[in-house]
């Protein structure tokens, strides 16, 4: 049984075995832990004479003695953890899958690092911030493990999670806990045959009959999992390197989650376009909220140029391009307040960001560059959200926009020539995040003799659930968009038929619905006075766009970026409103807009975002992850 006990200036960590007592670590913080004892022998070389009975008071008696000590410096509430994974109770093989995280109600400076201590000869697994997340390795037995958090204002918090290993070849699954799980659903899972020397050879997730949209090479599988709503048969399947299958089914609800939180670039003053601030507003039930009341919102630093916002699909990380560099956040879940991930902001290594994308698994991150021609790709770490850069394909002619399709194995860009615009495709290694070019890539696009604008992806609801589906906005008279196929396979794109290029009348940015069944386009035609609107297109069975057509005006409000709510029932958008249409001192704001069968009815705003910046990057999250 593992006991733990952590103090803001002190702590003493002590393991009772079956026939001994360790005192293992004393630490005044997580990242300055010092050895003392490392073994019981170490500790009875201390008090030799002490057996049995005496044995376990002696060590009840340091606790207690320690605790009296240290207890009475708390000034603030104890952080409050939430075990995600594993269950308490649980039976499980190994590697065993932990994820939580940590609020205080009490702190304002937040959360400072969290750590698991699972068993005596087992390292402690650390990370920086409010969020931990990992597989451990671990024998068969059962465990009293302990998982921590300090917060930046000297108190700390603990959960004694109680879990068995067991020893039977398999696979285990810790996410989804339950019959029903968010969109994107968290699938984390592990593999073992201790019988099997030369271990785990891969794992896979099927979606669907033949369907499978994630492979690793790995005993361990930690990914979300992009699906439209519905009911679905999961099944989890892991080969060992002996001979042997192994799966486990999971009947599966899919549904949309709410967001609850917003963020737009804003500037930290007033009189310039340039932002280099990020803002946060509150969503409950697509209402868009100031914390702040009339004030200026809750603001957080970034860079000047900070043009591009993504959110994980977990809720945990946020990330801001800016002209300089990547600068990332981890998500408090108990307010939405935005703190440094320990290696922000992350270089750069490219001239000319225009565009940045998230993989919907959850594990990559795609930046794209106009003047170096390329796409950089990141591997996020899942604990704390750090990055680590992979590698730069190259393309050509002005690289534009990047984005994933629906299932996250591919990433495409478009670039910005005006004498044919040209779309790049690569296969995404989930073990490395590698790129490989699909086949047939770079595809000329049709009626592409004007720049490249954006790409969006999702997935048809008709038909099989290997559906998904390209868009990609271009440049010019019309603004004519383009419709693709994607080969769930490969990747390669075909063209959807009867596609008519020119359906979405002067749309700009566009944003493909994440059930499967519009297109939305920001649409400003260049007039004066202004005439602003959303066009709204119904996404066909074969892909096409070209169906109803409707129209939502916007009067004065300028709306570049957009995103839809996990449930699909509110539209968000940012940009900047020109009072009696003028846009020479515009004010940046944000706005929501209810969905009635696909047509965005205004709801909320337009919120100030504190500047006359224009809110050029927004995203939203979900609250408390999973």
């Amino acid at each position: 049984m593992v006991w733990s006990c952590g103090f803001p200036l002190i702590g003493l960590k002590v393991f009772f075995g079956r026939n001994s007592c360790s005192l293992l670590q004393l630490f005044s913080a997580p990242a300055q832990e010092v050895s003392v004892f490392g073994s019981s022998e170490n500790v009875w070389k201390w008090v030799p004479t002490v057996r049995g009975l005496a044995r376990k008071l002696f060590c009840s008696i340091s606790l207690l003695f320690l605790s009296t000590l240290a207890f009475p410096t708390l000034g603030f509430a104890a952080p409050t953890i939430t075990i995600l994974s594993p269950k308490s109770s649980s039976n499980s093989g190994s590697p065993v899958f932990y994820e939580a995280y940590a609020t205080s109600a009490s702190c304002a400076n937040g959360i400072n690092s969290m750590r698991i201590y699972s068993a005596p000869g087992v390292d402690a697994y650390s990370a920086y911030g409010g969020h931990i997340e990992t597989f451990i390795p671990l024998s068969a037995g059962s465990y009293s493990t302990v998982v921590q958090a300090w917060d930046n204002c000297g108190a700390v918090g603990k959960v004694i999670v109680d879990i068995t290993v067991k020893s039977e070849a398999g696979v285990s699954v810790f996410l989804p806990k339950g019959s029903s799980a968010d969109i994107p659903v968290h699938i984390a899972a592990s593999a073992q045959n201790p019988e099997c020397a030369a271990g785990i050879s891969a794992i896979r997730i099927y979606t669907g009959n033949g369907i499978a949209p994630y492979t690793i090479d790995s005993n361990e599988v930690n990914t979300f999992v992009n699906l439209l709503p519905g009911k679905y048969d999961l099944t989890v399947q892991a080969w060992d390197n002996c001979g042997h299958v192994y799966k486990t089914p999971l009947s599966e609800t899919a549904v949309g989650a709410a967001d609850s939180y917003l963020y737009a670039t804003t500037a930290s003053q007033s009189g310039t376009n340039t932002s280099d601030e990020i803002a946060e507003f509150t969503i409950g039930a697509g209402v868009i909220k100031n914390p702040n009341g009339n004030g200026k919102p809750p603001t957080f630093p970034a860079a000047p140029g900070a043009s591009n916002i993504v959110v994980d699909p977990g809720g945990w990380f946020l990330y801001a391009l800016t002209a300089s560099a990547l600068y990332g956040y981890q998500i408090d879940q108990s307010n939405g307040h935005l703190t440094y991930l320990p290696g922000s902001p992350f270089q750069l290594n490219g001239n000319g960001p225009t565009s940045m994308a998230m993989d919907p698994n959850g594990n990559f991150l795609f930046v794209a560059y106009n003047l170096t021609n390329t796409v950089e790709v990141y591997q996020i770490n899942r604990s704390s959200g750090d990055l680590v850069e992979i590698e730069s394909p190259s393309g050509s002619g002005g690289i534009n926009s990047v984005t994933t399709d629906f299932t996250g194995q591919y990433v495409y860009a478009d670039n910005n020539n005006s004498d044919e615009v040209t779309v790049w495709g690569w296969a995404i290694n989930p073990n490395n995040g590698h790129l490989t070019a699909v086949p047939g890539s770079p595809y000329n696009v049709p009626a592409g003799n004007y720049n490249g604008g954006t790409v969006t992806s999702t997935m048809l609801p008709s038909g099989s659930p290997a559906s998904p589906v390209l868009y990609m906005q271009i440049g010019g008279p019309s603004n004519p968009q383009m419709a693709y196929t994607v080969d769930f396979g490969t990747g390669a794109l075909t063209d959807t038929p009867g596609y008519d290029p020119y359906g979405c009348d002067e749309c700009g940015p566009i944003l493909a619905d994440n059930h499967g069944k519009w297109i939305w386009g920001f649409s400003q035609a260049p007039t004066v006075p202004l005439q602003n609107w959303f066009e709204i297109l119904s996404i066909q069975s074969n892909g096409s766009g070209y169906g109803t057509t409707e129209a939502s005006s916007t009067g004065n409000l300028i709306l570049p970026a957009l995103a839809e709510d996990g449930t699909g029932l509110y539209l968000y958008a940012s940009g900047e409103n020109c009072p009696n249409g003028n846009c020479s001192v515009p004010v940046g704001v944000v706005t929501s807009w209810k969905l009635s069968d696909g047509v965005p009815k205004a709801l909320t705003g337009p919120l100030n975002t504190g500047s006359n910046a224009p809110a050029s990057g927004m995203g939203v999250a979900r609250k408390s992850g999973d």
